[in-house]
């Protein structure tokens, strides 16, 4: 009912047991504007009745005037007007921002969390606060027509995606979280250090100058005990380490742990005290979006032929974004699959977005043409043979043969370790630090940097 030349004014209350003078004002206000607007008026069902007759009676005969207690479709009433006069609740706050209309809002003074949270708000949307007195008739038909006469709309610079937002971050991948250890971890035997000293031994032989080992470990992005554990290792061997970090599963608040955990352990076991920098520690990186398996059939892959370049772009990008928002400085532009595997478009995407390096498994296709990739070809904690003795074979063959092409590239599940996991792990730092003269250890972000170089 509201003409094209017309402009609507929506006033609210909220619940209606206060606010009655701001409704008393506007109403008064009102009466002096331009008469090609209309004035919709919610008190709100816990008004008291005295006192919705006297706002009846101070509009008049005004037939541009509508009082009503209540209607289910509040937020569509804001959307469709052209200025919003309320209070500063929270629900009512909310709905402004998502409706996009100019405001005045007037908090409750007895409540003190209204001001504050109008002050919060107000820089970032249309939103303009009102004082007691601003509601003199006068003033405030002078602050309506001046918001009316903006024509555009607000833009909140706000996130307010957030029932997405919580269900992706809460969508943590069970399967990696709640792993049982691989069964070498159940029952190792009593000669791995032996074992060890000689895989090592005859791997760097075939080779002719320096062998660099990477360790990459996946699934980061919620604190927890087994992770700790992990990055106190890594420090007290001083041993730089990948960081693959699910986008959805880091909040700003898991940071916080992460990166004062971090920073404290680099520079608890940092020696020689004014030593290297301790971020050279660490590289965080992207780990997909979601780490969600989009196939459905065949292997496991978040960025595969089965999705629309659209997707994949928006979900390469916004991760991008989000470690970048989360982590500022210390997020390295570097990309490891889920599962190790990613689709050509990916890969093509990726280029364009300027990625440093990426990661997959050894000889996994297709291609990462212009990209460096840096993979893994030894397993620590995903092995799933169900014999001990053949996982054990395997993995030091893993071992000795990635050593004597020069490059190792050691996966590591923090979730999957237990007390037998984290002791060979701390065997296995040992062990290469002391060959110092013929092992280098670097993470994504030196070694992406080294090549361009």
């Amino acid at each position: 009912g509201i003409g094209a030349e017309e402009q609507l004014i929506v006033a609210s209350v909220g619940g209606g047991r206060v606010g009655a003078r701001l409704l008393e004002a506007t109403i008064a206000a009102f009466l002096l504007l331009e008469r090609r607007n209309r004035l919709r008026i919610f008190t709100g069902p816990l008004m008291e009745e005295e006192t919705v007759k006297r706002l009846k009676e101070k509009a008049g005969s005004e037939e541009r005037i509508t009082i009503e207690r209540f209607t289910p479709d509040f937020p569509a009433w804001l959307a469709a007007a052209d200025l919003s006069l309320s209070m500063a609740g929270y629900n009512t706050s909310m709905n402004l921002m998502a409706a996009r209309v100019p405001a005045l809002v007037w908090p409750f003074a007895q409540n003190r969390e209204q001001r504050l949270r109008a002050e919060r708000l107000a820089p970032f949307g249309g939103m303009k606060i009102l004082d007691d007195t601003d509601l003199e008739p006068a003033r405030l038909a002078g602050l309506m027509t001046e918001r009316l006469r903006r024509k555009e709309r607000p833009v909140p610079r706000l996130d307010l995606n957030g029932a997405e937002n919580t269900r992706e971050t809460g969508s943590l991948n069970r399967e990696s979280m709640d792993a049982k250890p691989s069964a070498i971890w159940i029952d190792p035997p009593p000669d791995l250090q032996d074992r060890l000293e000689r895989v090592l031994d005859t791997g760097q032989k075939n080779v002719s100058g320096m062998v660099t080992v990477h360790f990459r470990a996946d699934d980061i992005g919620v604190p927890g005990k087994n992770f700790t554990r992990l990055l106190e290792t890594f420090a007290r061997h001083q041993t730089p380490i990948s960081l693959a970090v699910v986008p959805v599963w880091l909040t700003p608040a898991r940071w916080e742990i992460i990166r004062d955990q971090a920073a404290h352990l680099a520079e608890k076991f940092r020696n020689p005290p004014q030593g290297e920098r301790t971020d050279s520690l660490w590289c965080w990186h992207q780990h997909g979006w979601r780490h969600k398996n989009h196939e459905p059939a065949g292997k496991k892959q978040e960025f595969g032929p089965s999705r629309s370049a659209g997707d994949i772009r928006r979900d390469l990008h916004r991760g991008r974004e989000r470690l970048s928002a989360i982590m500022g400085k210390a997020f390295c532009p570097a990309f490891t699959p889920p599962w190790n595997r990613i689709g050509n478009t990916a890969l093509q995407l990726l280029r364009e977005m300027d990625c440093r390096a990426v990661s997959r498994s050894r000889g996994a296709s297709p291609p990462p043409e212009g990209l460096p990739d840096f993979p893994v070809q030894v397993d620590l904690h995903t092995r799933k043979e169900a014999d001990p003795a053949e996982g054990w074979k395997n993995f030091f063959g893993e071992l000795e043969s990635s050593l004597s092409d020069g490059y190792s590239g050691i996966m590591i599940h923090h979730q999957r370790m237990n007390d037998a996991a984290f002791g060979f792990l701390d065997l296995l730092l040992g062990a290469l630090n002391q060959r110092k003269k013929m092992i280098v250890l670097k993470h994504l972000g030196q070694l992406g940097e080294e090549l361009q170089k």
